[in-house]
């Protein structure tokens, strides 16, 4: 499935899952080019809509349970992201702008196993918690081609 279709279906399948209150949550994989994509970014904002923890949730608030994990090597396929094309030197700030609660959003360092590991136990914590959605900025640098 193309990188932009899968985040809406994941979403969408969050937002079943909070409903139906299941304890599955969802980790959403992709490099900072898909982040530019008009879809990805649709994704962010249905994931943070007010209304699934305001007044308007009918007294069963909830986060969506998602976890958007980039993966940022700094490059889409054609073009240097950040600082370059995305207008933004950091993905995290992009994801801020979409909560209040700046969508949890955390710089990570990618190539440490177990700074990962950590961040992804408490963005996990957070949506078993129904404080979802979660957006982690994973710096993970190329060590070869990738196109």
């Amino acid at each position: 499935m193309p990188s932009s279709a899968a985040a809406c279906h994941r979403h969408g399948r969050c937002s079943g899952q909070s409903l139906l209150a299941t304890r599955q949550r969802r980790l959403l994989f992709r490099g900072d080019g898909a982040y530019a994509n008009r879809v990805v970014l649709e994704s962010l904002n249905f994931a943070a809509q007010a209304q699934f923890t305001n007044h308007l949730a009918d007294g069963h608030p909830f986060g969506l349970p998602i976890i958007f994990l980039v993966c940022n090597n700094h490059y889409g396929m054609t073009h240097r992201s950040d600082d370059e094309v995305m207008g933004i030197e950091r993905m995290a700030r992009r994801a801020a702008g979409f909560a209040d609660n700046n969508m949890h959003s955390e710089i990570v360092n990618g190539m440490n196993v177990l700074a990962v590991r950590d961040a992804v136990l408490r963005a996990t914590k957070l949506c078993h918690e129904g404080k979802g959605p979660v957006f982690l900025d994973v710096d993970c640098y190329a060590t070869g081609p990738f196109a």
